[in-house]
């Protein structure tokens, strides 16, 4: 099991500690309720130093990391400008999704991946086959040493500027989705103004030095400790996709919930994709209870008539709502906003009804 280089200080704080994607990881430290609260309404901090950032750096241009990695995902990399951070996918050659990762466009000859902890090793073997199959032109890279600290909140800003003064770093003017990178820094030091809670935040790649020291000195400006059950209310809330549950090596970007990211006409991959998409029977989508009763990943879905179609892939309560909620991966022909479902729960079949978007607007500042 390991653990991150932050480990003692949740232990310090008492957190309930558990198992996730080989880690152990803090659930929560005081309730899942506070904290989740913390981040809609102010600002919460999370450890996500279990996640991986994989560097990718060429000696001649970006166009042969560009030719590396686009035909290998489902967006374009060449749109990203620079200190942008995009959104993708990794795809194996049926168009299943290996994972789903952000790009980092940090220098003309340098871009940053950020993989899933449980993904990790198999995204740096499938890159080391990809890079030797094709004889890319391009360096593989991990670092050794890290901490990845996540500060998400309508307050973030102002926190985020303060905190990083304090390790001797100037937050420069960015926005959703954009990034830099400290190259003068000694080790990793890469700040992007990104998260998977729906609201402001910001997401700090740092030496564990400093990145120990920022996460203790947040604790010291009032700011609250944020364990995975809260990320994981926040990211379904918003219907992010979480992987192994919503999407994994099976489902292509179309029946994950998360076609929107392909570029149909200029990928390599995107003839699987078309075919993927015109014969899948199945998409995800989001959902609310219209009563009581609480879905649980794994819950059987039925129509009005009784007929099985599809499970819940995640499920949970709504501080948002206060109703049960949650994700599935259901028929097509109950895939639009306002369709009827039932979800078989312990205490019997309740109903619920199907969003395809979240009611949350929260608190994300986007370029004009």
């Amino acid at each position: 099991m390991l653990k991150t280089p932050l480990f003692n200080e949740h232990q310090k704080l008492k957190a309930k500690i558990s198992e996730f994607a080989g880690y152990q990881m803090p659930i929560f430290y005081t309730s899942v309720k506070e904290e989740y609260l913390a981040v809609r309404n102010n600002a919460g901090i999370f450890d996500i130093s279990h996640m991986c950032p994989i560097f990718i750096k060429s000696e001649n241009s970006k166009e042969d990391i560009i030719n590396f990695l686009e035909p290998v995902t489902c967006r374009m990399i060449s749109s990203i400008l620079p200190n942008q951070v995009q959104y993708n996918a990794l795809l194996n050659e049926n168009g299943g999704i290996i994972d789903d990762i952000t790009v980092f466009y940090l220098a003309e000859n340098k871009y940053m991946l950020i993989v899933n902890a449980s993904n990790s090793s198999k995204v740096m073997e499938f890159l080391r086959k990809e890079k030797e199959k094709k004889q890319c032109k391009v360096e593989i890279k991990k670092p050794q040493e890290y901490i990845l600290l996540a500060v998400q909140g309508p307050d973030s800003e102002k926190l985020t500027i303060d905190l990083l003064k304090k390790e001797g770093i100037s937050l420069p003017d960015i926005f959703y989705y954009e990034c830099f990178e400290n190259s003068a820094a000694n080790s990793v030091e890469v700040i992007s103004r990104t998260g998977y809670t729906g609201e402001d935040g910001f997401e700090i790649l740092l030496s564990v030095e400093k990145g120990l020291s920022l996460w203790q000195n947040a604790l010291k400006s009032g700011i609250k400790p944020a364990g995975l059950a809260s990320r994981d209310i926040l990211r379904m809330e918003m219907f992010y996709p979480l992987y192994g549950h919503e999407i994994d090596e099976t489902t292509s970007p179309y029946e994950g919930g998360i076609g929107w990211l392909v570029d149909e006409k200029d990928m390599p991959l995107a003839p699987v994709l078309q075919q993927r998409k015109e014969s899948s029977q199945k998409v995800v989508r989001g959902f609310h209870m219209i009563k009581d009763g609480i879905p649980r990943s794994g819950f059987e879905v039925y129509d009005e008539n009784d007929n099985l179609i599809g499970q819940v892939t995640s499920g949970a309560f709504s501080f948002l709502t206060n109703k049960g909620f949650g994700m599935a991966s259901i028929k097509k022909t109950h895939a639009k906003t306002g369709s009827r479902i039932f979800i078989n729960t312990r205490q019997g079949k309740k109903e619920a009804s199907v969003l395809i978007k979240s009611s949350h607007k929260g608190s994300i500042k986007r370029r004009k």
